[in-house]
């Protein structure tokens, strides 16, 4: 039973780890999809973790300890710290290429750029 735990934390911690990333091209790509149904998806994922963190609290004060809690205490409180300071700053954006010739008019305010 304790390894559906793990792996229940291992893929909700990818799901939202993934979710984080690809959010640019979510919103870029699909834009009729409300951002209230990917707040929900969030809040799902930080439920599950949450409960996955009290669940190891509890196993911990009666003793019952081991690897597996360990492994899922260690991957939900990863994902859930680079959630919040973001260290890397990782985004789908980055996979974009940069513009190359960006042109104006003279006395126009229309831009052309060019990838």
């Amino acid at each position: 039973m304790k390894r559906i735990y793990v792996i229940i934390a291992i893929c909700s911690s990818l799901i939202y780890l993934l979710l984080l990333f690809f959010y640019y091209h979510i919103d870029k790509y699909l834009p009729e999809t409300p951002a209230d149904i990917l707040w929900i998806i969030k809040v799902i994922l930080y439920l599950l973790m949450f409960g996955f963190i009290l669940k190891v609290v509890i196993d911990f004060k009666k003793k019952l300890f081991d690897s597996n809690s360990f492994i899922i205490l260690a991957i939900c409180s990863l994902t859930l710290l680079y959630s919040f300071f973001r260290p890397f700053k990782l985004s789908s954006e980055m996979l974009e290429s940069k513009p190359l010739i960006i042109a104006t008019g003279e006395m126009s305010r229309t831009m052309l750029i060019l990838n």
